[in-house]
Formats: structure tokens, sequence, C-alpha cells
């Protein structure tokens, strides 16, 4: 059963990542404006252009002795994995990452990504400061 839910995952990500959540990505300054807005007037979050949450994918307790188990152990009382994932103002996905262990913060999850790390590149060729 794993071994095809990870086939079916992988066969879905590959085939549909780009038509279904990065295209949603704002590229320009003129998108993220647009996204800023409509999360304004939609929800009355201000200087906000996506919302971010993680979610726990339950699973068995992972092989690999008292470590994996520990690690993928999550506040809940379960084994999961975490599937972190951006949505704008009108619920589509912009972005997302999947398979951090269980235990693990969202911010600690996002710091990791490959979207925190373009994030501090083009504030770095900005020279801007992120505050962490």
């Amino acid at each position: 059963m794993c071994s095809i839910v990870q086939e079916v995952s992988e066969i879905i990500v590959e085939h549909l990542w780009t038509e279904s959540v990065s295209k949603y990505m704002p590229e320009s300054s003129d998108d993220f404006e647009k996204k800023i807005l409509d999360m304004e007037e939609l929800w009355q979050f201000n200087c906000c252009w996506a919302a971010a949450d993680g979610c726990h994918i339950p699973l068995k307790c992972p092989p690999g002795c008292l470590e994996a188990c520990k690690e993928h152990h999550n506040f809940k009382n379960f084994y999961s994995i975490v599937l972190m994932r951006m949505v704008d103002s009108h619920y589509i996905f912009v972005w997302g990452s999947c398979g951090y262990p269980g235990n693990s913060h969202d911010t600690t999850i996002f710091r990791y990504t490959e979207l925190w790390n373009s994030i501090l590149r083009q504030a770095a060729s900005n020279n801007r400061q992120i505050y962490r």
C-alpha cells in the first residue's frame, strides 16, 4: 500500500503540479499586489498574499528504530508526515511541500524549503533584510 501511495503521489505531482499549483504563484509585483488586495478585501488580512499551514498525514510508525519513531510522532499523538501548503484568498493552492517528519514545526519546515531560499536570495539581491 505504501508503495502505491508513493507512486500515485509522484505521478500526480509530476503531471499536475504545473497546471494546478505553480501557475498560480505570483511572478510580478503586480501579481503580488493583486493577491494582497484580494486578501485584504475578502479576509481582512493586511499585507498578506497567501495563508500557509501544515497538515499531518497519518502513517504507521516508520522503520528506523526509536529515532525515526520520535521524529514522526506529532503533538496530536500519532505518526505522520507534514504537508505544508499555501493558499491564496480564493482557496487556490499556490505552493506546497510534503514529506517532513510529523514533529516538525511549520516555521522550521518553511525555512528548509526552496521557496524560503528563493525569498532570501531575492531579498539579498535587493539589499533588504529579512527578519527571522
